[in-house]
């Protein structure tokens, strides 16, 4: 029943997929099975989003999606965040939750596959990154300063 009033919600914005993250996931997933959540204090309900085509007015939609997402999901605080506008790693966190709602299977694969290569791409320049600055160290282009 829930899940039929979060995708009326998210299709009348042309939402492709939903995410919830962050430190109140597991609760959020609890509210939209019907059992009444146990919310922390100064939490809020992570909600991340991906549109097949950005709107043109992003303002307007974030608007009317925060107006109808909070109310969907009240008591909870929402932090609505469009996923396609955040860094990849950021994006990737956000994969890791919990889906709840696509409306194209295809589409899901595809974004989840780049966002997972992405990231991937990135953890390995990171990781090189590290290993050449630690080498560095050792061989004496850098001194570091014990406080």
């Amino acid at each position: 029943m829930k899940r039929d009033e979060l995708a009326d919600i998210l299709k009348k914005q042309e939402v492709k997929l939903a995410y919830l993250f962050g430190s109140q996931r597991e609760a959020g997933v609890s509210f939209l099975k019907g059992i009444t959540p146990v919310i922390a204090d100064e939490a809020d309900l992570d909600i991340g989003v991906v549109f097949k085509e950005f709107p043109q007015d992003a303002f307007k939609t974030y608007g009317e999606l925060y107006a109808d997402l909070s109310l969907f999901f009240e008591p909870f605080r929402i932090d609505l965040v469009f996923l396609q506008e955040t860094g990849i790693l950021f994006q990737y966190e956000a994969i890791l939750g919990e889906l709840i709602y696509h409306d194209d299977e295809s589409f899901l694969e595809a974004y989840e596959e780049k966002v997972l290569k992405k990231a991937s791409d990135l953890s390995f320049k990171k990781d090189a990154f590290e290993s050449d600055f630690l080498e560095a160290i050792r061989d004496g282009y850098f001194e570091v300063a014990h406080r």
